[in-house]
């Protein structure tokens, strides 16, 4: 990227990227292109009440990269853990006998 002098980088708190699509008429015009997408993160910019986050250190994208990480690794271990459960269940459920009444 490259910055003129007087030019600031700021960032969007992403809940508001991610609503501008579904915000007041005018913002989006029903359009997916990067253009118009740009356009309404300008316009949602420049309101009062935009919320801006400040960049993250190299330590905390380092942390959030390592919880992350450790966060994928017990979901996969859970469902490795849960598949064998699931196919005995499975196997049982289908030689079980309907219960008479």
């Amino acid at each position: 990227m490259v910055f003129h002098v007087g030019q600031v980088l700021v960032l969007i708190l992403s809940t508001h990227t991610v609503s501008l699509e579904f915000d007041a008429v005018g913002i989006v015009n029903n359009s997916v292109h990067d253009a118009n997408d740009a356009e309404a993160i300008v316009e949602a910019a420049m309101r009062p009440t935009m919320r801006f986050v400040p960049v993250k250190t190299a330590e905390q994208q380092s942390r959030s990269m390592v919880f992350k990480t450790r966060d994928l690794l017990v979901r996969q271990r859970n469902s490795i853990v849960n598949r064998p459960i699931c196919v005995a269940e499975a196997a049982c459920a289908s030689t079980a006998r309907p219960p008479t009444t």
